[in-house]
């Protein structure tokens, strides 16, 4: 059954994406969006990894959740679902997203497709994520609110960025002008690779 989260991306994808075309709001940031908040497995496969933990009090060493790293993005792997698995799917594409630092305790990472970026932000102790959509014109179009649910992929990348495994990756359309970002609701503040969010 789907989670609220991923409900509410369906429901925003269902209202934005015919009234707002010059942001490009296509399909695939609909789907991207859905990996994202639906998580790395199902309901049942987190219940199972809750109970092994419990049942396990030696913590096995610690390693990211990432699958891949590639040009200063990190690639997340959604699970598939036993309905995919029986109509023979192999794999979904990785979720790739960039850390875009950390200012007052709090993280963000996003996710820069189809002329839409999408930030998430959360602090070491996270209960809700913070959504906040910009064009890639860098404009501020609306925020939410979604309850971080265990296994959703937004949760893992902010858990992998607050115990120290993510870098920054800067924003600019070529490593030479790229610049560090950290996203506000008055909209993205840039600046200099060697300095510190603003």
């Amino acid at each position: 059954m789907p989670t609220k989260a991923v409900m509410n991306v369906a429901y925003f994808c269902q209202n934005h994406t015919a009234k707002v075309g010059k942001m490009k709001y296509g399909l695939a940031l609909c789907f991207s969006m859905v990996f994202l908040l639906a998580g790395c497995g199902s309901a049942d496969e987190n219940k199972a990894a809750e109970k092994t933990v419990e049942q396990e009090p030696v913590a096995a060493e610690a390693k990211p959740y990432y699958s891949m790293e590639e040009d200063g993005s990190y690639g997340y792997e959604a699970a598939l679902s036993d309905e995919e698995k029986k109509n023979g799917a192999m794999a979904k594409p990785l979720t790739m997203l960039s850390y875009a630092g950390e200012k007052d305790g709090k993280h963000q990472v996003f996710l820069n497709t189809d002329g839409v970026i999408i930030a998430f932000e959360c602090s070491k102790t996270c209960d809700f994520i913070k959504l906040m959509y910009f064009t890639d014109r860098g404009e501020y179009v609306k925020k939410e609110q979604i309850r971080a649910e265990p296994g959703m992929i937004a949760v893992l990348a902010l858990s992998d960025a607050s115990n120290g495994y993510l870098k920054r990756a800067g924003l600019g359309t070529s490593k030479k002008d790229a610049k560090w970002v950290w996203f506000t609701e008055k909209g993205i503040v840039f600046s200099k690779i060697d300095k510190s969010p603003a």
